[in-house]
């Protein structure tokens, strides 16, 4: 029989999201409405700060989280410093600005009052309690990292879990995250990212490579190059071949407006799942025939702080990066 899953999918991790920001607003009292921003607090640095209860019931929040850039110091036995998503900043700026949140004291709430309040919400949207629970959305949280290629060692380090205790990290939830690694992993190591399928409707020649010429995300074309032999494998012919081709993630360059560039391909797209840290990122983006992208980022002269989930952006690549498999 098939495992229960005992995290939340993604569809209800933002149906759980919606719904701790519903609750928050349904009262009418001042003390209450403050009680509700110190309890949706919480539960933002659960969800996306993969932190333990215990940590943030500890933290004084204003003092440690940036909340222009999203970089919180994380005190304690797992002392790190991790990026919150960009995207949801506008909430803890939010609940930050109000007076109360100068107290060093604004988050020590109950942890029994806590749960409670983390089942009560996850009953308002019909969820299994235990699947919202902050320990599990703690590892829903990791899930989904890892879904954005996210290294599993990055990850660890996120969560604040130290190597020794990777085989209890990974057994957790009857071992969804093991599954996910395996299932990675039974992949094979030429599991790609990134592979369509399009129509070769053409090519020219040069002196030692070919370009050629790919229908494919609606009425995209993409241009590939290709050596003069393989040109001559694909036996394109006058007929058009379907075939299969890769774009590796880390050979797009990610603009923030459109712009002329010496590359021969250029794609418009949306952000739709980000995690950034000082150094790199890892982002999936959204096509507008639905294809979907997964991207490397460095950061080079774009500011972390201008992307974010929905935001457009260009994706630029040369042919020579496009692979051709088949």
């Amino acid at each position: 029989m098939p495992k229960t899953r005992q995290t939340l999918a993604p569809e209800e991790l933002a149906s759980l999201t919606l719904a701790w920001e519903a609750w928050e607003k349904g009262v009418s009292t001042p003390a209450r409405r403050i009680v509700r921003a110190r309890l949706h607090l919480v539960f933002l640095f659960v969800r996306y700060g993969g932190l333990r209860l215990k940590e943030v019931l500890g933290m004084h929040a204003r003092a440690l989280l940036d909340l222009e850039s999203g970089l919180l110091s994380v005190p304690g036995d797992n002392a790190r410093e991790i990026m919150l998503p960009l995207g949801c900043m506008h909430h803890f700026r939010r609940i930050l600005s109000l007076p109360e949140a100068e107290n060093a004291g604004f988050l020590s709430l109950d942890e029994g009052f806590v749960r409670r309040k983390f089942y009560l919400v996850a009953e308002t949207c019909s969820l299994d309690p235990s699947r919202a629970a902050p320990r599990a959305l703690r590892y829903a949280r990791a899930l989904e990292l890892l879904s954005l290629r996210v290294p599993l060692s990055m990850v660890q380090k996120y969560l604040g879990q130290p190597g020794p205790a990777a085989a209890f990290f990974l057994n957790f939830a009857g071992g969804e995250l093991a599954d996910y690694i395996l299932s990675k992993a039974r992949a094979g190591r030429d599991a790609k990212d990134n592979i369509f399928v399009g129509i070769a409707t053409g090519a020219k020649m040069g002196l030692r490579r070919a370009e050629i010429e790919i229908a494919c995300f609606g009425n995209t074309l993409i241009r590939a190059q290709a050596s003069l032999d393989r040109l001559q494998d694909l036996d394109l012919g006058s007929h058009r071949q379907v075939v299969t081709f890769r774009i590796p993630p880390n050979a797009m360059a990610l603009a923030l407006s459109p712009c002329q560039t010496s590359q021969a391909n250029t794609l418009e797209a949306t952000l739709t799942g980000l995690h950034a840290d000082a150094v790199e990122g890892f982002a999936t983006a959204h096509l507008a025939c639905g294809a979907t992208l997964t991207v490397a980022l460095e950061w080079g002269n774009i500011c972390p702080s201008d992307l974010y989930e929905g935001r457009r952006v260009w994706l630029h690549f040369a042919a020579a990066s496009v692979e051709i498999e088949g």
